[in-house]
């Protein structure tokens, strides 16, 4: 054969021949690829490297014939013209061995190469696994990625009824058993991705068409690159396995019957305790048509399941617990209640033939009845440290618990069959017999009273107690309060010292208030004469600084006594006639020259209904409400308008409902800051570097004034769009034309005749100014002089008294505190001379004394009328004319 290989001229037709007998030979090209291969070599690829796929024409040499790659690069750099040689070497865990020949041509080489299993042992395994694949029961099925079959062994002819003539060479989904090959196909896919199948029951079709059950495990098979090339099924028949499960049917039917029909109520929980159902009992007991309507169907998130009896289920232990569950009456629209039932459970685990839970069985069964018998008895138990006692309805205990002993010291053998009158507190005997009398009327009541103590000592206790009528005895349960009690004594103590701290309070802000008030009043009041006189432009702009800055610090000090008014009870409305219209023109028409100093188109609209009903109400708090709201708007806007309106919500019998609103186009209130509107001393924008001043009491006073008028506040805000706040206000409605008022809270013009000259009737009067304080005492005789007024002046209460005497005076302007002899004091002295005489001189009280109930003070005193300090000139001519004229 050598010598064949060797000459060159027969070199061709000798592969050729070599070719017809079978024997592989290879030309390599000289670029190592594979140019040509006989059919011999192709069978001898796929048998090595079980792929019937392999393509090895166009591939690299060391690609396919790795294992003489060395040999191949040591003949191709060589001189020779042939080699020969063996090689063993494993592949796929079968070794092969390899005649090889190597043999120079112009271009090419050539390979020619024979080959066989190295040893019988491997001849002889092969026959092993044949011999055990044709042995074995299951069906074993070789077939390749697309499901073609390859292989088919005995038992698989016997569960199929196909011979491998037959079945070799199609494809599985002849075996499908819905025809259409889609489950095997899935199947196939799921072994292509390299992933095994184990135990996965399928219904597949037979030869004479009957179907059968098996189990299957598949496995990929792959080659030498790890390629999955095929696959590897063995199948097991588990039809009979699926007729003895359709007999468990019909026996787990029987135990169905037995467990449907139990007059045991049955509930069966799975091993993680979800409820899997329950038998017509158990449904009947707790009155539900199936377990889902059960409202805790796990039994380990139960509430009704003690944690005691869960852990031992945990710990494959029987439990018996007895528990109380009160069902929801069908019937509860005519008046049959709610009832509670007392169920005795039986739960037990159930284990597998492994030992584990497979399952928790809870068998119950009804004992209300039982329970009934044994309630009172469990009245008679210790419940806690209370006092639990059964007495009869002459009061003597015929039961107590241990608690009397905790509580009292009293052993209970000392306790029982005594009267509650050898324990009770001689102070509280009829208290208790009226408690006892009205528990008799009404079943149920609780009250408090003091028993003894074993120690001598007296105790709290705050009984709870009802009649059983059927029982004819009366339960009580008592529990020690004296801690209590102190705590409450303790309180009262402390509220009367909240109360003395108070009127503390309410004292110093009433001399804090005159003693800011009078310096105020000298700044503001000498302000105004500095103003009444001719100055240069720049002075009368400093002063009207001056004064613009007292009233604003004025404000201050009002808001700050409001609040304190407010938060000590005392502030009252003073309720009067008026016209609501001639309370909102006024109050527009000098609002509409502030808004057009800022360039600000100002609106307002008022409900023409409310233009002609004379209303009862306070229209000096109706008027801070509404200056304070329009003050803010024009305070927070710096362009486009200011908007205010007034209409009726609501009328009734006597009553009209108004609604009041101011919005603007102003910054508008971030919505996290809405929450500090309306409360004391709270600013939006309480920053170091806010723009906008102000108190933060405002708002708080709208709001204390709107609720006292039986009205509601509130507002809608967008940031830098603007605001709007609303409020409501209830008034009483008055037939103008039937009201008559004896006093002067209407002002009635007071017509004089044309022959009388009103201004020598007022001028020849004198007045008379008592006030300590120098500065106040100029600024108001210049006032009075001013208007051309005659004027006294006393420095303290004894000097106006002694002027009073010595003089004839008209009208007299009283400060309260003065050194010496107080105003209150000089006045009640004026007055007991005047009861004499029969005289009597208007006094005003002139005061920095502000708080609430100053002004019913003075005038009870003897006083005629109040003006407060920082006086407005105007205010203090129109009382002088009111009481001159």
């Amino acid at each position: 054969m050598k010598d064949l290989l060797n000459n060159t001229e027969n070199l061709y037709n000798s592969l050729e021949f070599l070719s017809d007998i079978g024997v592989p030979y290879i030309l390599i090209d000289s670029n190592d690829c594979i140019k040509s291969i006989t059919s011999a070599a192709v069978e001898m690829f796929t048998n090595v490297y079980m792929d019937k796929n392999i393509n090895a024409i166009g591939s690299k040499f060391d690609d396919i014939l790795w294992f003489i790659k060395k040999k191949f690069l040591l003949f191709k750099n060589s001189t020779e013209n042939s080699c020969a040689f063996q090689k063993i070497v494993k592949i796929n865990n079968i070794k092969w061995k390899f005649n090889c020949n190597f043999i120079r041509t112009k271009p090419d080489l050539i390979l020619v190469i024979n080959y066989h299993l190295e040893k019988d042992e491997y001849i002889k395994k092969a026959l092993l696994l044949t011999a055990i694949e044709d042995s074995s029961e299951n069906a074993i099925i070789g077939q390749d990625v697309d499901g073609t079959i390859l292989s088919w062994n005995t038992a698989a002819e016997k569960i199929y009824g196909y011979s491998p003539n037959e079945i070799i060479g199609k494809n599985l989904s002849i075996l499908d058993s819905d025809k259409s090959g889609k489950s095997i196909k899935n199947l196939l896919n799921k072994i292509k991705s390299g992933e095994e199948v184990k135990n996965y029951e399928v219904k597949r079709l037979c030869k004479n068409g009957e179907e059968v059950f098996l189990s299957l495990n598949v496995a990929p098979l792959k080659n030498y690159k790890g390629e999955v090339i095929g696959s590897c099924t063995i199948s097991r028949d588990i039809t009979e396995t699926k007729k003895l499960t359709e007999k468990l049917y019909v026996s787990e039917k029987m135990f169905r019957n037995i467990y449907e029909q139990s007059p045991i109520g049955i509930e069966l929980f799975n091993s993680n305790g979800d409820a899997i159902s329950a038998n017509k009992s158990f449904c009947e007991m707790f009155k539900i048509n199936s377990i889902s309507d059960f409202k805790y169907d796990n039994f380990f998130a139960s509430p009704y399941i003690p944690e005691k009896t869960k852990n031992k289920i945990k710990n494959r232990q029987t439990s018996r617990i007895t528990r109380r569950y009160t069902l929801k009456s069908n019937n509860s629209s005519l008046g049959i209640k709610d009832s509670s039932y007392y169920f005795d459970m039986l739960i037990t685990p159930i284990f597998n033939e492994n030992g584990d839970t497979t399952s928790i069985l809870t068998q119950i069964q009804d004992i209300t009845r039982v329970k009934t018998v044994e309630k009172m008895v469990y009245n008679f138990t210790n419940l806690s440290d209370d006092i639990f006692c059964i007495l009869d309805l002459k009061w003597n205990f015929l039961n107590v618990s241990n608690g009397v002993e905790s509580v009292l010291g009293w052993r209970v053998s000392e306790f029982i069959h005594k009267n509650i009158v050898n324990f009770l507190h001689v102070d509280d005997f009829d208290s208790t017999f009226n408690a006892i009398n009205l528990l008799l009327k009404t079943g149920r009541i609780t009250y408090r009273n003091r028993y003894i103590c074993k120690s001598g000592k007296y105790k709290w206790i705050e009984w709870s107690s009802f009649v059983i009528d059927e029982d004819k005895v009366i339960y009580c349960i008592g529990r020690d309060i004296t801690e209590r009690m102190e705590r409450e004594e303790e309180l009262r103590k402390a509220k009367i010292a909240a109360e003395e701290a108070s009127l503390a309070k309410s004292r110093f802000l009433a001399n804090m208030s005159h003693e800011i008030r009078t310096p105020i009043n000298g700044i503001m009041g000498m302000t105004e004469l500095s103003l009444m006189t001719d100055l240069t432009e720049e002075q009368s702009e400093y002063l009207s600084v001056v004064k613009t800055s007292s009233q604003h610090l004025l404000d201050i000090i009002n808001d700050v006594l409001d609040i304190a008014k407010i938060e000590s009870g005392k502030f009252k409305l003073d309720l009067a006639p008026f016209y609501l219209e001639e309370t909102i023109n006024t109050l527009v028409n000098n609002f509409s020259i502030l808004s057009k100093k800022k360039y600000l188109e100002f609106i307002s609209f008022v409900d023409p209904s409310l233009t002609k009903d004379c209303l009862i109400g306070d229209p000096l708090k109706l008027n801070q409400i509404l200056m304070n709201l329009l003050t803010n708007a024009l305070k927070f806007t710096e362009r486009g308008s200011i908007i205010f309106c007034a209409k009726r919500i609501s009328c009734s019998e006597g009553k009209v409902n108004v609604q009041f609103s101011v919005s603007d186009t102003g910054i508008g209130i971030p919505a996290d800051k809405m929450d500090r509107l309306f409360k004391n001393f709270s600013q939006v924008d309480d920053s170091y570097t806010k723009k906008y001043g102000g108190t933060g009491l405002g708002l708080a006073i709208c709001k204390h004034l709107v609720s006292m008028m039986n009205g509601n506040i509130w507002v809608t805000s967008k940031e830098s769009q603007g605001s709007c706040f609303y409020f409501t206000v209830e008034f009483s409605l008055v037939n103008k034309n039937q009201y008559v008022s004896n006093d002067n809270d209407l002002d009635v013009p007071i017509i004089y005749p044309d022959s009388i000259d009103t201004n020598e009737i007022i001028y020849n009067k004198t007045v008379l100014v008592a006030d300590d304080n120098e500065i106040n005492q100029r600024f108001i005789c210049t006032l009075l002089e001013k208007k051309g007024y005659r004027y006294l002046s006393a420095c303290n209460g004894s000097e106006a008294v002694k002027l009073f005497n010595e003089n004839e005076v008209d009208f007299i302007l009283m400060d309260i505190q003065m050194p010496k002899l107080n105003g209150l004091d000089a006045t009640k002295i004026i007055r007991d001379r005047e009861s004499k005489t029969g005289n009597h001189t208007p006094i005003i009280a002139m005061t920095a004394y502000a708080m609430t109930g100053d002004k019913e003070k003075f005038l009870s005193s003897g006083m005629d009328d109040y003006i407060a300090k920082p006086i407005n000139f105007q205010s203090l001519y129109d009382l002088i004319d009111k009481y001159l004229s």
